[in-house]
């Protein structure tokens, strides 16, 4: 079985009768958050059609998981989408809506047989990796474990899915029943995370030391999942990307890890580290690694694109109303009913600062960040005493497509 890291979480499984399994296709822009992929920068969103996939996994809604773009340009209709049975149905939704003629939903910790894969779709149980109790009902993403009969081979696909050790408990628990051990294993070394650079309460000091705070405890967390799931072979993955766009600079305080750091860190310890990011592979066989092919390593080298840095976000390029404040009541309405119906415990405010077109400095603070041009806010009192306030500030036409579901808030 060969296992090809295209970008972040986007793997290509092959097996040696050529039947071809893809994890959370995404390459190039990222419209919803003003990412583009890193270090794969290619941007050719008919990949999909030179791979021909048999089945295409999709963990979750997140659009560096779940490429529109790339799927719409998939001509084979006919390929088995794999999903995870949510209750909402959202993610199943969106895929018909752009013509996928097979999508199977999968039943939790149920095993279902493709070939000479068996796959096992892992859930959630918690919506960060700290294990705080956000007293929310968190049911977004998943995981997968894989098992490919003819090189014997289990491999366990975590994604970036912050499910906590009972989880990972029962999935070697069924590893080890069904196939005697967990061979390969992916974990995120790094979060795809707004903080710290988007946060303007820290000043840029504080944002450098949260930074490396941040890259120690998740690669220490990749580390320690590995340790306790008895993983031999790791590969990171997951949770990579720069930013683009007039807010490019804030890429500084962004907590990646670089290679260098990751290479350093996993040397040391007792496991087998594959970085294989930016379409490199490993070859299994009988659950052991037989070939494996690492990419060169660019990073001290890398200039940031200049069209890039130029580059419009989506929104920008909308027309929208001068008022929307009908629109922004409906989507309150919505939104209250959504947080009655999930009983959300926690009592919050959030304020919305709209302006024409939000700029930061070389301060990488906010250029007149007093003359807003309109002020929303949205509250919440549930029943935990404790008051939780949030600033957000944004551009008008960024505000307007997320109040009209045209993008995604996370």
């Amino acid at each position: 079985m060969k296992i090809k890291l295209i970008n972040n979480s986007f793997f290509e499984i092959t097996t040696n009768k050529n039947y071809k399994l893809v994890c959370d296709p995404w390459i190039g822009n990222m419209d919803d958050t003003g990412t583009w992929s890193y270090p794969n920068m290619s941007s050719n969103k008919k990949i999909l059609n030179k791979i021909k996939p048999d089945l295409v996994y999709i963990s979750h809604l997140h659009t560096d998981h779940y490429d529109e773009k790339i799927i719409k340009n998939l001509k084979n209709k006919n390929v088995k989408f794999l999903v995870k049975k949510f209750k909402d149905q959202r993610l199943k939704k969106k895929l018909l809506k752009l013509k996928v003629k097979n999508v199977l939903e999968l039943e939790a910790w149920k095993t279902y047989n493709f070939k000479s894969f068996e796959i096992t779709i892992i859930p959630c149980d918690q919506s960060n990796n700290l294990s705080i109790d956000t007293f929310i009902n968190y049911d977004l993403d998943t995981s997968i474990l894989i098992y490919e009969k003819n090189s014997k081979t289990c491999f366990y696909n975590n994604v970036d899915n912050p499910c906590g050790m009972k989880i990972l408990k029962k999935v070697l628990s069924i590893a080890k029943n069904k196939y005697g051990k967990i061979d390969i294993a992916s974990f995120a070394p790094r979060p795809a995370s707004e903080y710290p650079q988007n946060f303007i309460n820290l000043n840029n000091k504080e944002k450098l030391k949260f930074k490396e705070n941040i890259i120690s405890r998740t690669i220490k967390s990749a580390y320690s999942k590995c340790k306790n799931l008895s993983i031999k072979n790791y590969i990171p993955a997951g949770g990579s990307f720069i930013i683009y766009g007039k807010y490019h600079k804030l890429q500084k305080f962004v907590a990646h890890p670089s290679v260098k750091q990751m290479d350093n860190y996993f040397i040391k310890k007792k496991i087998k580290y594959y970085n294989i990011d930016n379409c490199g592979y490993v070859l299994m066989n009988n659950g052991n690694v037989i070939n494996y092919k690492k990419t060169k390593n660019k990073e001290e080298k890398f200039i940031f694109p200049k069209k890039l840095k130029k580059k419009k976000y989506l929104y920008q390029t909308k027309k929208v109303p001068v008022n929307f404040n009908i629109n922004f009541y409906k989507a309150r309405e919505n939104y209250y009913r959504l947080c009655k119906k999930l009983n959300i415990k926690k009592r919050w405010k959030i304020n919305f600062f709209l302006y024409k077109n939000l700029r930061i400095n070389n301060k990488y603070k906010i250029i007149n960040k007093d003359l807003y041009t309109k002020k929303y806010q949205i509250y919440w009192n549930g029943k935990k005493n404790r008051n939780y306030k949030l600033n957000l500030y944004l551009d008008s036409k960024q505000f307007y497509q997320l109040i009209n579901n045209l993008y995604n808030w996370n």
